[in-house]
Parts: C-alpha cells; sequence; structure tokens
C-alpha cells in the first residue's frame, strides 16, 4: 500500500545514492543508474515494484530539469511512465489520497519546460499542478506558491511574484523552502526597483540559516547596492580580488558588458578562465553554460578581427535564445549588454530596438514605474529618445524642403551620384588591401566587398 512517508523514505534513498555521484561531476553515471533502476523495476508486477518505479522515474526528471543530459523522447516517455504507473496502482487525480503526486509530475513539467526556455508554459504547467492537488496541506500549498513566484517572476510580473513570495514564506518552516522564499522576495523587490523594502529584508535578523543562504544574501546586498550606484565598477572590482564566487564572476562580467564604462571589460578574465573556475558539477549545469555561452557571443562581438556582419549574425543567433536564460535578471543583462555593442558599433536603429525590449522588461517588473530597473541603461534610454527626435525633425526638414523646391528630382539623382562615388572610393581602397593581403584576409575582404554593395 502506497503512502507518503514510503515515498518520501523510498525516494531519499535514491537520492543519497545519487548524491555522491553529482557531487564528483559524474551526471552520465547518474543518469544510467537511474535509467537502470527504472528497467530493472518497470516490468514487476508488485506495488512495490511500482513505487520504485515510480520514485527512480521522479529522481530523473528532476537530474534533466537541472542538466539536460536525456533526449526529448526519453524525457516523454518518463512522464507517459509515471502517469501510468499511478493509473496501474489506482491513484486518481483530485480524488485519491495521494492525488498530489499527480502535482509532483506537473511541477518537474513546469521544471522542464522552464529549462527548454518556455517561460509561460512554465507557469501554465504550474498552474496545473496547484489545480490538480486535493486538499493540500498547508505546507504543499506554500510550496506551490514558492514554484508559481519564480514562473511568474521569469515572466517579468514582479507584483504577483512578491505575493506568492509571502504566502510561501507563511507556510513554510524556518528551513531551506523558507529562505529560498525570503531570498526570491528580496529579488522581486530589487528587480522592481523597490530597492528599499529589499534592503530592509536583508536587514531583518534571523537565526539558523542553512548552509550557503548567509552568502546569498550578501550577494543581494551587493546588488542592490550596485543597483542603487548605477554603477557595476564594485562587482568587477570585487572579481578582480578574487572575492566573488566562481558563479558570481559570470553575472559580474555581464554586468561589466552593460556598463557604459568600457574600460571594465579589460580587468576581467575570458570566458574559458570564467569556466575553469568553475566546479566539475557546475560546469555540467544548464544555467551556467547558457551564461557562458552569452558571454563567449560578447567576446566574438568585441572581436576586431571579425567582420562586422559577422558578429552581427551572432548576436541576433543568441538573442533569438535569450527565453533559455534562467532568470529575467540575465535576460536583461543580455539586453543591455548587446544595445552597449550596437551603439559603440554605431547600428543605432538595432540598438534602439533592444533598449526598447529593456525598458519593456523594466516597466513591466516595476508597474510602468521605472524604465532601468538595473540602472544600467538610463544614458542609452535618454539618448535614444533625443536622437529619434533629431531623426524625425530631420525627416521633417528634408520633406518640407523637397515640397518647396521643384526640381527635388534633381537634388535625389545628385545625392545618389554622391554616393555611387563614395561606393567605388571605399572599393577602391579595398583592392589595394586585396593585392597587399594573405589568402586569409582576401577572403576577409572580399566578403565585405559584397556585403557593401
Amino acid at each position: 500500500m502506497w503512502s507518503r512517508n514510503l515515498l518520501s523514505e523510498k525516494s531519499s534513498e535514491v537520492h543519497q545514492k545519487c548524491r555522491p555521484m553529482i557531487e564528483d561531476g559524474k551526471v552520465k553515471e547518474c543518469f544510467n543508474f537511474v535509467l537502470d533502476g527504472i528497467e530493472k523495476h518497470h516490468s514487476g508486477q508488485s506495488e512495490e515494484d511500482s513505487l520504485e518505479c515510480f520514485v527512480f522515474v521522479l529522481q530523473g526528471l528532476k537530474l534533466q530539469a537541472e542538466f539536460g543530459y536525456l533526449p526529448e523522447n526519453v524525457v516523454s516517455r518518463l512522464f507517459k511512465t509515471a502517469e501510468f504507473i499511478l493509473n496501474k496502482v489506482g491513484i486518481k487525480p483530485y480524488t485519491s489520497r495521494l492525488s498530489s503526486l499527480f502535482t509532483d509530475i506537473y511541477q518537474l513539467k513546469s521544471q522542464l519546460a522552464n529549462f527548454e526556455g518556455k517561460p509561460w508554459v512554465a507557469a501554465w504547467e504550474s498552474e496545473m499542478a496547484r489545480h490538480l492537488n486535493y486538499r493540500p496541506t498547508f505546507e504543499q500549498v506554500s510550496e506551490n506558491a514558492l514554484i508559481a513566484a519564480e514562473r511568474y517572476l521569469r515572466l517579468g510580473h514582479s507584483g504577483l511574484a512578491i505575493e506568492s513570495y509571502k504566502i510561501a514564506e507563511q507556510g513554510l518552516p524556518m528551513r531551506e523552502n523558507f529562505w529560498k522564499a525570503r531570498l526570491g522576495r528580496i529579488r522581486a523587490l530589487r528587480l522592481a526597483g523597490d530597492l528599499s523594502h529589499a534592503s530592509e529584508l536583508l536587514e531583518t535578523k534571523t537565526n539558523e540559516l542553512p548552509e550557503g543562504y548567509i552568502e546569498q544574501l550578501q550577494w543581494e546586498r551587493l546588488l542592490c547596492n550596485v543597483q542603487a550606484a548605477k554603477d557595476s565598477s564594485l562587482l568587477v572590482e570585487l572579481s578582480r580580488k578574487n572575492q566573488l564566487t566562481a558563479a558570481q564572476k559570470l553575472v559580474a562580467k555581464l554586468w561589466a558588458y552593460g556598463s557604459s564604462k568600457q574600460g571594465l571589460l579589460s580587468d576581467l578574465p575570458k570566458s574559458e578562465i570564467l569556466r575553469l573556475g568553475l566546479s566539475e558539477l557546475e560546469r555540467k549545469q544548464a544555467k551556467h553554460q547558457i551564461v557562458l555561452k552569452v558571454i563567449k557571443t560578447f567576446e566574438c562581438c568585441y572581436d576586431l578581427e571579425i567582420p562586422l556582419n559577422v558578429r552581427l549574425m551572432k548576436l541576433g543567433d543568441a538573442l533569438s535564445e535569450r527565453s533559455r536564460l534562467d532568470s529575467i535578471e540575465t535576460e536583461l543583462l543580455f539586453l543591455s549588454g548587446a544595445a552597449r555593442f550596437l551603439g559603440r558599433s554605431l547600428q543605432n536603429h538595432a540598438k534602439a530596438l533592444l533598449v526598447a525590449e529593456y525598458t519593456s522588461l523594466s516597466f513591466c517588473l516595476s508597474a510602468q514605474m521605472n524604465s532601468d530597473v538595473l540602472g544600467l541603461m538610463g544614458d542609452l534610454v535618454k539618448s535614444d529618445k533625443a536622437a529619434l527626435d533629431v531623426e524625425m525633425a530631420v525627416f521633417g526638414a528634408n520633406q518640407k524642403s523637397e515640397e518647396n523646391v521643384p526640381n527635388g528630382y534633381l537634388q535625389r539623382t545628385s545625392a545618389m551620384a554622391k554616393m555611387v562615388g563614395k561606393s567605388a572610393g571605399v572599393l577602391a581602397s579595398h583592392r589595394l588591401r586585396y593585392l597587399a593581403a594573405n589568402a586569409e584576409e582576401k577572403g576577409r575582404i572580399r566578403q565585405e566587398e559584397y556585403f557593401a554593395l
């Protein structure tokens, strides 16, 4: 006969066997152990075999949400297996005493959707998980609220997230999940631009913090100070002095890319050195891999040996995948860094698009109160508006001038001739460079000529 206590006991046993492998970075071996356990118990007829198989399936899905090792068809089969087992032993949604196991399955679906860069699907699966929970305990309500808050924040709905984090804090005992909810609420307040309330929560005196949470509270306090000062120099300085963890150094570099001070980038190590600084486990976690990919994209953007059009295309490819980033804060940092690069490359229209994306997310997070919640883009927001005003004024003046001058056709023809002459001059200089270039440089010059034409 299945029971919550028996499930917890079996889950703990499997987790204890997986934990050493994960800590040693043996992710593949851990997945193989779980898949072997599923295969061993799947064909069994007893309730005990079904329970053991169900526990291994849930463990495999939890690992998948963190590392993404299994192919999509295998993940789909695991979800079907979990639901098949519950139906087989007579556990039904809504009515059964253990119907909350369907909630567990849908919360895992939510985690997987979040991992795959589908934040809206993740939020909806989380709501389905709540819907399927039959007579939840106060603690289960709080745990569901905690997961829902994380989904709301990823979509940019900080107000909903803050209220859900409050509910989670009220119903959870003073252990790990409580502190996860407290940290989440501090982060949501900070991203909403409400630094005063975030700082108040950071100063609240509390006892018995779980291991690792003191460090995370200190990190949130540091980010509050950086946002208040609207200057990421402090993060860069701490990174340079090796006073940040390896994972925090990744975030510090993103803040540097978004800063108006381009000189900050020279003080930080390259992506490969940052990757080597991570532990074996951290290197295999998807959330760090995607941030490293963003940093490598920025390094490519600033590599003057690569033609500008190639750099722009690579940046566009990376931007199209930004929903895969683990948090909306990382997405804001990516947008700010990309806008900075485009501004420095005189790609003003593309820059304006990204500034608009950044301000849209900022307004969403701050309930329309703040166009720059991170304090990184104030100068670009103002300059883009001023540039647009100037462009519209010039456009209007040209239109008026052309209406008043009868020979507008001749003027346009003259302008076209000047443009063609300028292009011919550029191509001539390219031809001279081509004669003195080696094979690799000749290929690059031909590509530049093609895109110039």
